[in-house]
């Protein structure tokens, strides 16, 4: 299956660097490993949806690719958004 060969190389990419020092961003059934296994997750939702795989392991949710990133370039909003 394609989408499983997808899986794996997104894994296997991502092995080659420390757990905390990855972001992953995703929203397929594709990303859900590559999303459980990061420091930091996004899940996007989009006008495509998402797989409930990927969103229940994510650590954060967003509509769009972009507010995904401004999390990323603007780190108070994703302290407030990840804060207990």
């Amino acid at each position: 299956m394609a989408g499983e060969r997808q899986a794996e190389a997104k894994l296997e990419f991502a092995s080659q660097f420390k757990r905390e020092a990855i972001v992953a961003i995703g929203n397929g059934r594709n990303d859900r490993d590559l999303i459980a296994s990061a420091g930091l997750s996004i899940c996007i939702i989009g006008e495509e949806g998402c797989s409930p795989e990927t969103l229940l392991n994510a650590d954060v949710v967003c509509a769009d690719i972009r507010d995904a990133l401004d999390l990323l370039l603007t780190p108070r909003r994703l302290v407030a958004t990840l804060r207990r």
